[in-house]
Order: C-alpha cells, then sequence, then structure tokens
C-alpha cells in the first residue's frame, strides 16, 4: 500500500479556499487542483526566514 504525501501546511487562496500543500518524495511542494484530480506544482510557503504569514502568490507564467 503506498503511503500518501504528508501535508506541510494549509494555505489560503485568492479563491478563498484553504488548501493543504504536499511535499511528494523529490521535495517538490503541490497543491490539489479544483476539481481534486490534478497536482498543480509550485511555490506555496514563503521562505521560513520571513516574518510575513502570508501565502505567496506565483503567477502561472512564473510557476516552475
Amino acid at each position: 500500500m503506498m503511503t500518501p504525501d504528508p501535508i506541510i501546511d494549509r494555505v489560503l487562496f485568492t479563491d478563498g479556499i484553504v488548501r493543504p500543500v504536499f511535499r511528494d518524495g523529490g521535495g517538490n511542494r503541490y497543491v490539489i487542483d479544483v476539481g481534486g484530480h490534478a497536482r498543480c506544482c509550485g511555490i506555496w510557503l514563503r521562505p521560513e526566514d520571513t516574518d510575513v504569514d502570508l501565502p505567496l502568490v506565483v503567477p502561472a507564467a512564473e510557476a516552475p
């Protein structure tokens, strides 16, 4: 049986939904899309050394 990826945080998105942020075995962070089917990889959390406790918004054109 496959172990699910751990939830590393939860982030409030601009659509007002709080989504869990997961980390896969390769260290990539992702959220699940609105339909609940696809992984949306990106930079979802601010670096730990910042004082701001807000979501980091990355436009699609800049996302890895």
